[in-house]
């Protein structure tokens, strides 16, 4: 268990370095692998504890953060390929499209943050490329005193996670 939680911590830093970004807090050995139990586990979840970092798409497809269309509609509990269909037509959730598959961001299945919050935040982010829209959701931001979006959703900073997502696609934001 050790040794696999010393290689996710070494691709996690590699992973980090390669984009500039620094770890938000260490997790302790114990805890981590009480989180994320075996090592199988682990790349086939998301657990709301350890935050998504941008990688190549086999990198996150490989570590759990991006599911096939099949696995994502498991995920969040839908029974049809329609309702994926009308979630994708309505920019409440999007695709990246990887060797001609369609792969969407697990973390919309994370129960640390709203699902309705991440689907608004789509939607602001409108028809901008899924490329784009996940890089804004695993950016660190100086706004939020260096935190991603996903992060300052979970922190329940959502009107400003908003702003932000209508000034990166630079539409007006709506107000409630």
């Amino acid at each position: 268990m050790q040794k696999d939680w010393d290689f996710i911590v070494q691709t996690v830093n590699k992973i980090g370095k390669r984009f500039q970004m620094t770890a938000i807090a260490p997790v302790p050995r114990k805890a981590a692998a009480k989180a994320i139990g075996t090592s199988k586990e682990a790349l086939t979840t998301t657990p709301s504890r350890f935050e998504p970092v941008l990688g190549s798409n086999d990198e996150m497809i490989n570590s759990g953060l991006l599911r096939d269309s099949r696995a994502f509609q498991e995920l969040m509990g839908w029974s049809t390929r329609q309702a994926l269909s009308k979630a994708v037509q309505s920019n409440r959730v999007f695709y990246l499209t990887h060797k001609s598959e369609r792969y969407f961001p697990a973390f919309y299945g994370d129960s640390a943050y709203e699902r309705s919050h991440l689907e608004a935040v789509s939607k602001i982010l409108g028809d901008l490329p899924g490329g784009s829209k996940l890089q804004f959701f695993l950016t660190p931001k100086r706004s939020l005193d260096g935190q991603t979006p996903l992060q300052g959703l979970a922190a329940g900073r959502f009107a400003k996670v908003k702003d932000l997502a209508s000034a990166f696609a630079e539409v007006p934001v709506p107000r409630s």
